[in-house]
């Protein structure tokens, strides 16, 4: 494989492939209006399982606000943080 830029933004990882510098791995949600209109194609690869590992964060200086810490509470009882 010949790897050509790591980059983090969705939107300069649409831009690449747009401008034909290859083929990228992006979450659905951020392929969804491209595959919609046609612009990019879902390209299946045989074998490949992929996952996404996910943080919670917030500022260590301030308090959460109520919404906020309820939805941590949430997350907390349903999963590892």
């Amino acid at each position: 494989m010949n790897v050509v830029m790591e980059v983090n933004s969705n939107d300069a990882i649409r831009a690449a492939v747009e401008q034909n510098i290859g083929a990228a791995f992006v979450s659905s949600l951020t392929a969804a209006g491209d595959l919609d209109r046609g612009r990019f194609v879902r390209v299946g690869v045989r074998g490949l399982k992929t996952s996404r590992q996910l943080f919670m964060v917030s500022d260590a200086n301030r308090s959460l606000p109520r919404a906020a810490a309820e939805f941590k509470q949430f997350v907390e009882q349903r999963g590892k943080l």
